[in-house]
């Protein structure tokens, strides 16, 4: 830990991806309550629910483009500046509640998602350069669990933000500080996130020659056939990816029942997410090695699915 303290590159990789953590997490909350505030609640909510899962679906584009770029650190600045920019021109607009201002702040959002997730793949290889072999798998922990804990702080700010003056204008402006907050970061040290030049370029990997290795390594990893693994995993997270959506509607539709705000009642949801992300993370419980893929698929069914049966049966939802 001293060490990695001591490395420039890991702490201001991971400093930019506190700040960017905070504000992203702050503006999906605005964003949802944000939505709230329109007639047509229902349907807003579930397209910021839509548009807040998209970037993962070009993650293999945005990762190939990533992988083109050679001045990885510069680019990863750069991204910084534009995910502020765009929350600068949002700043202005976002106080008009009209139909066309709220597709225009979702998509505005979604471009600084598309962003980060490109910035996301940059920072990856940066890490690998920067941080010495035996350390990478710890900066890496490190840097994930701190960015987990920073979206409930992002989230408390959001709620704290729209509890004291309900002001959607200020939480932009905030969100494009952070950006640009982590942009001076990454700026301040730009020189050691500098990668070396190869003299001679690997070439990048077809589409095929890449589903190929993906191939053998899912096969070798879950002991199924690729087909099978692919349309598991499609399946699964479909299913998961959804219960944030669905619970955000439920919080809607409970309305004045809730014992706290829509708001509040968000940050709690997600707390229970990233709890349990922290504790699947750090716990790492030796009988749950132990489990087989198949069981470990089937437990994820089950636990789903109770949460489905206790929605619709015991919430009526």
């Amino acid at each position: 830990m001293t060490a990695l303290l001591k490395n420039r590159a890991f702490v201001a990789l991971t400093g930019a991806d506190v700040l960017e953590t905070i504000g992203v997490s702050l503006f999906n909350l605005i964003l949802l309550t944000y939505a709230r505030t329109f007639a047509q609640a229902q349907l807003l909510v579930s397209v910021v629910s839509v548009a807040a899962v998209l970037p993962g679906v070009f993650g293999l584009a945005l990762g190939r483009l990533a992988d083109r770029l050679v001045a990885k650190g510069r680019w990863l600045m750069r991204t910084k500046w534009l995910q502020a920019g765009l929350y600068a021109v949002m700043t202005p607009l976002i106080n008009h509640r009209t139909m066309g201002i709220f597709f225009m702040v979702v998509a505005i959002n979604l471009g600084s998602d598309l962003l980060g997730q490109l910035s996301a793949c940059l920072r990856q290889p940066l890490l690998q350069a920067k941080v010495p072999t035996q350390w990478q798998a710890e900066a890496l922990g490190i840097n994930q669990g701190i960015a987990t804990l920073m979206q409930l702080v992002g989230q408390a700010g959001g709620v704290v933000l729209i509890g004291l003056n309900g002001s959607y204008q200020l939480a932009s402006a905030v969100n494009a500080f952070t950006f640009l907050l982590a942009g001076l970061v990454l700026n301040w040290q730009q020189r050691v996130l500098t990668l070396p030049l190869v003299a001679k370029k690997l070439p990048v990997l077809s589409i095929r020659a890449l589903l190929r290795q993906v191939k053998v390594v899912m096969e070798a990893s879950a002991g199924l056939n690729f087909v099978a693994v692919s349309l598991n995993l499609l399946l699964v997270n479909a299913v998961g990816a959804s219960i944030d959506g669905i619970l955000t509607l439920f919080l809607l539709q409970q309305g004045s029942r809730l014992p706290v705000s829509f708001s509040v009642g968000i940050v709690i949801v997600n707390t229970g997410f990233i709890g349990g992300l922290i504790l699947g993370s750090w716990l790492q419980l030796a009988w749950l090695r132990r489990l087989t893929y198949r069981t470990m698929v089937w437990f994820t069914i089950g636990v789903l699915s109770l949460i489905y049966i206790e929605l619709w049966w015991g919430q009526n939802f």
